[in-house]
């Protein structure tokens, strides 16, 4: 029997996107395996909350478009904290559509795209690097390192808000939600943006 061995991997960097359409800038939060939180909702939030922070104007009406991701973008946190953003102010409405099955490339897979080109042809042995590598692919990327702590925080968005808000029942079934009213979310069938037809919770 052999003793114990050892082998070495390579350190493990996660990357996360968050795009500007109206800007043409795309956001890169950039942390690595030990600076991690998960993949769910709370750490999403965290990102995006970021993002939207650094706005220097306010958006009155906030349109957003992900994928069909449950664990990271569809799930009564995000819709908490977004409902959440309309009753404190931070915006006046936030409509938020999800992209059918299958039909799932939109503008932020053109920055990872030059992203990931410029990666390939760059070594990588510090977070710096990938950082300089992000800021290089293109004018739409920038890369912000997490930086322990110094970068963005972590935050348990969903054991804040689950204390105000209501589970939207079968909300994977759900294509588009609009919030406008204070504390109402209105969510439809529909992937064609036709919101006549919606349901209100």
């Amino acid at each position: 029997q052999p003793g114990p061995l050892y082998f070495k991997s390579m350190y493990q960097v996660f990357l996360f996107g968050v795009c500007s359409e109206s800007m043409g800038k795309q956001l890169n939060f950039i942390y690595g395996e030990h600076e991690k939180i998960g993949k769910g909702a709370n750490c999403v939030i965290s990102m995006l909350h970021t993002f939207l922070s650094k706005f220097r104007y306010r958006v009155c009406h906030l349109l957003m478009h992900c994928d069909n991701c449950g664990g990271q973008n569809k799930n009564n946190a995000m819709m908490w904290y977004l409902s959440w953003r309309v009753l404190v102010g931070l915006n006046e409405s936030i409509t938020l559509t999800f992209m059918p099955v299958g039909h799932t490339k939109f503008f932020p897979d053109a920055a990872f795209g030059n992203l990931k080109s410029k990666f390939k042809r760059q070594q990588a042995y510090i977070m710096e690097h990938v950082q300089q590598a992000c800021n290089q692919s293109g004018k739409i990327n920038e890369g912000l390192l997490y930086d322990s702590g110094k970068g963005w925080i972590w935050k348990n968005w969903t054991q804040y808000l689950e204390h105000f808000f209501q589970h939207i029942p079968n909300i994977t079934k759900f294509y588009g939600f609009c919030f406008k009213k204070k504390g109402y979310v209105e969510c439809t069938h529909s992937s064609s943006g036709n919101y006549n037809n919606m349901q209100e919770f």
